[in-house]
């Protein structure tokens, strides 16, 4: 295929590229919700008719093998919530919830309201909330995210909760705005979220006259093992092996138009000017609707991104070969100052070149996936290569950022930028069909080995791990053979998609292998949380032994352990050990993440023993120094097991090459 000829196909498919009907396949969606205020969650009605009439549209535009395939969720099914003030006469307010969270029964919960400010211990000092509903000033993206402040109501023996918002965080963007969120924990009491003029109205009653009545009423219904969908098409390539996936999901909260009836309004346009224009693809081109990312599993620290894990579960043999995933968010908006994308970090500097060879963006970013948030991660984690438009910024202080209205009633229609959609679907378009007529793949491996070592005393690690020196010398070797590798030519087409096939075979070895999901869902090279561990302990300790807790912070600042400081201990068991626990459904980090240590009681003591002036710390010390050993030995465990991944990626090239 000739730079001509590419250049032809890109023109034909700009000719029939037809944003006003990917607009119309966004507003479609809309249509199908489970009130008159919308809402089309995993495993409802709403959903699974969005899924039919999805399967009938990507029918009509000519997309083959047309297939809609269920997943099991529990289905949160939200029809409405108010909250009355009783003694004060005032109009019902109306009020949102949270994601796998129970309803009232029908005349609600009625009882006394506690303010009790950010809701950590010691905003409950001296103050008894048993059977009384607690009023919870939130700010999630800013201090706590809802399920630690919930957890430790319930502990405390709060009978519901009252979620108000304050001048930053989700829910301010307007005075009546109503955000839906996920609790990603284990609550079982019923709690409410207002919008932040009722929250005002709440928080000063409470700081007026102390304690007062209300009630509380959540129409919900929750369906353990329903069923929800993803409904995929396909553009057949001449090597059906090869795949380039295009995805988004049509589930959503409130109308859920930016979020992501727009990006399905993208992946349905994409496949539409493909198939009119002619276009015959190499690979395979899939295009997918997910029904379940934005929440699919009660009682989850992962509760969301349900139905990509299934697809990436499910299909094999797309994750093995896949050039690349295009995963959708918020297509129909940009507040950003530049074209702007996500990658997986050994795509990163190919997506870089390959955007300015479209000609059709003049500035333009391109960041490393990072952190869990979207489908992307999943697809990425899995091992497929994968990049995400990033068209939005949150915990901004701009007004119009997603973080304020994204999950709310304002995510409607009037949000549609219709340049910015059409720019997705332009560039997007032109990247897949770029990336379809590589022979081979440009695969930046020093993405990953070059952080091999960060935040490292080799020194130190050597003292540790008796392998370091060899381990390093593979790391080197193996990065020797990317290069050669990254400068071979092309081959014939059989020998091509061989290498590819290698390329994406040892990117899988780094990405479910060697990354981690870390505390906060980030990836991260496995050995680096227990060598954290070590290395912070060791300086406790040695403070310790010489009758000081100097180093406690740099302890406390490392994953959940400034739980210990905020909350009781049952919010942190739940947080660091429970949620990892095998009867705890883990959805995509099962097996995706290492154990934390459980550090709350030992810290605690040393602590509170350094507040007063005692000492010596002798028993705290041999406490810790058994948790270290224990660190210690996962760390040469994770040490070893990612050296037998660098030899068999090494010997993989060595084949290639």
């Amino acid at each position: 295929m000739t730079d001509t000829n590419i250049s032809k196909e890109k023109n034909e498919y700009l000719k029939k590229l037809d944003s006003e009907y990917g607009y119309r396949i966004a507003k479609d969606l809309l249509e199908f919700k489970t009130t008159q205020n919308g809402f089309r969650n995993a495993g409802t009605p709403a959903e699974n008719e969005a899924a039919d009439w999805l399967v009938t549209e990507m029918k009509k535009i000519g997309l083959s093998a047309v297939t809609k395939e269920s997943i099991d969720v529990d289905a949160w099914e939200f029809h409405g919530a108010t909250v009355e003030m009783m003694e004060l006469g005032l109009e019902t307010m109306h009020a949102g919830s949270f994601s796998g969270l129970e309803g009232t029964k029908e005349d609600g919960v009625t009882c006394q309201v506690v303010y009790v400010g950010e809701g950590t211990s010691k905003d409950y000092a001296g103050i008894d909330v048993k059977d009384k509903i607690v009023l919870i000033d939130t700010d999630a993206y800013y201090t706590y995210w809802y399920n630690l402040v919930f957890e430790e109501a319930q502990a405390r023996g709060a009978k519901a909760i009252i979620a108000a918002v304050t001048d930053r965080g989700p829910g301010t963007y307007k005075d009546d705005l109503i955000t839906i969120q996920n609790i990603q924990g284990f609550v079982d009491i019923p709690a409410v979220i207002m919008d932040k003029k009722d929250s005002e109205i709440l928080r000063n009653a409470a700081k007026r006259q102390g304690e007062f009545t209300a009630n509380i009423q959540i129409d919900v219904k929750t369906t353990r093992n329903a069923k929800a969908h993803y409904v995929y098409g396909m553009i057949e390539g001449r090597n059906p092996e090869s795949k380039i996936i295009y995805s988004a999901h049509y589930d959503a909260y409130w109308d859920g138009f930016l979020d992501n009836a727009s990006a399905c309004g993208t992946v349905m346009t994409i496949a539409k000017a493909m198939i009119e224009s002619g276009y015959q693809p190499d690979s395979t081109m899939i295009f997918v609707a997910n029904g379940a990312e934005e929440y699919g599993r009660i009682g989850s620290a992962y509760d969301y991104c349900v139905g990509s894990t299934a697809i990436v579960r499910r299909h094999p043999e797309w994750v093995e070969n896949t050039k690349a995933c295009f995963n959708f968010e918020l297509t129909a908006h940009n507040q950003m100052d530049r074209f702007a994308l996500t990658a997986t970090a050994g795509y990163a500097k190919w997506f870089d070149k390959l955007i300015g060879q479209t000609k059709l963006v003049e500035e333009y970013q391109v960041i490393p996936t990072s952190i869990a948030g979207a489908d992307n991660i999943i697809f990425t984690k899995a091992g497929i290569p994968t990049c995400m438009n990033i068209s939005t910024c949150f915990n901004g202080d701009d007004p119009e950022s997603a973080s304020n209205y994204d999950h709310t009633q304002y995510d409607n229609l009037e949000r549609y930028d219709a340049k910015a959609f059409d720019d997705v679907n332009r560039i997007y378009g032109i990247l897949g069909m770029m990336i379809d007529r590589t022979p081979i793949i440009q695969m930046d491996f020093h993405a990953y080995t070059d952080h091999f070592w960060d935040n490292i005393d080799i020194d130190k690690l050597s003292s540790l791990y008796s392998n370091t020196k060899e381990l390093k010398n593979l790391v080197e070797e193996f990065n020797e053979l990317a290069l050669l590798a990254g400068k071979s030519k092309t081959g014939t087409s059989h020998e091509n998609w061989n290498r590819n096939k290698v390329i994406l075979e040892i990117n899988k070895m780094f990405m479910s292998e060697i990354y981690k999901y870390n505390a906060y869902s980030e990836l991260a090279i496995g050995h680096l949380q227990p060598y954290s561990y070590v290395t912070a302990l060791d300086d406790l300790i040695a403070c310790l032994i010489e009758g000081n807790a100097d180093a406690v912070n740099e302890v406390l600042e490392l994953d959940h352990n400034y739980l210990i400081t905020a909350f009781g201990r049952e919010v942190y068991e739940k947080t660091v050990i429970r949620a990892f626990e095998k009867d705890v459904p883990q959805e995509w980090a099962e097996g995706n993440t290492i154990p934390f240590p459980n550090l709350y009681e030992v810290m605690t003591s040393v602590i509170q023993k350094s507040a007063s002036g005692q000492n010596p710390f002798n028993e705290e010390i041999q406490i810790l120094k058994a948790i270290r050993e224990d660190q210690a030995k996962l760390l040469c465990d994770i040490l070893n097991q990612e050296k037998q991944v660098i030899i068999s990626a090494k010997e993989k090239l060595g084949e290639w090459i």
